[in-house]
């Protein structure tokens, strides 16, 4: 008996949660979104290559850089919430 009491509140609770998300706009993305989203991360990946040919010149990576990620996205990340949130 507690285990079915206990597994329909989770499922109230479940079922409330995600009413409040969908209320707050959070929900399926649209595919146009997510289609002009792609789109644009496609050309942002393209200016590198793009301007490396028209000014002729040649692009090097800082050396040890795969190593900078994890500190730069964790340093990011909090400072961000610090400055906006406070």
């Amino acid at each position: 008996m507690r285990l079915l009491i206990g597994a329909a509140l989770v499922v109230a609770l479940f079922e409330w949660v995600a009413t409040a998300l969908e209320r707050l706009g959070f929900g399926a993305p649209r595919w146009r979104g997510v289609l002009a989203a792609g789109g644009a991360g496609a050309l942002l990946l393209l200016v590198f290559p793009g301007s490396q040919a028209l000014t002729e010149t040649s692009f090097e990576m800082y050396p040890g850089w795969g190593r900078l990620l994890p500190g730069l996205f964790a340093q990011a990340g909090i400072a961000e919430e610090v400055l906006f949130r406070g």
